[in-house]
């Protein structure tokens, strides 16, 4: 039976492959897809938006650490956790990035 629990992978007890294909792409896709249907152009709406998918990032890099080793493969969990680590890098990076250099995610083109 397939279950979908939001808290099993935050406390490390879902399989890996389900955390990045259920929890990290299908979600992902569906929040995206949210996108087309929202008045993102009211800047209400628009935050309220960014502050729902910061959170479901912070919670798919979570589950993914927590539930890195659950796979056949060391190296995987590995590869994961190395993931998790560099995306959380890469945050500060684009925090002063949108700071210093607004035109650059100016997605009028």
């Amino acid at each position: 039976m397939v279950t979908l629990s939001i808290w099993e992978p935050l406390q490390g007890r879902t399989p890996l492959w389900k955390v990045v294909w259920v929890y990290g792409f299908a979600v992902s896709l569906a929040y995206a897809l949210l996108a087309f249907v929202l008045p993102l152009e009211n800047p209400v709406v628009a935050r309220v938006y960014t502050l729902i998918g910061l959170l479901i990032g912070l919670y798919q890099l979570i589950g993914l650490w927590r539930c890195a080793f659950n796979c056949r493969s060391r190296a995987w969990g590995l590869l994961v956790r190395i993931s998790v680590i560099a995306s959380l890098l890469f945050i500060p990076v684009c925090i002063y990035l949108f700071a210093t250099q607004p035109s650059l995610f100016d997605l009028d083109l």
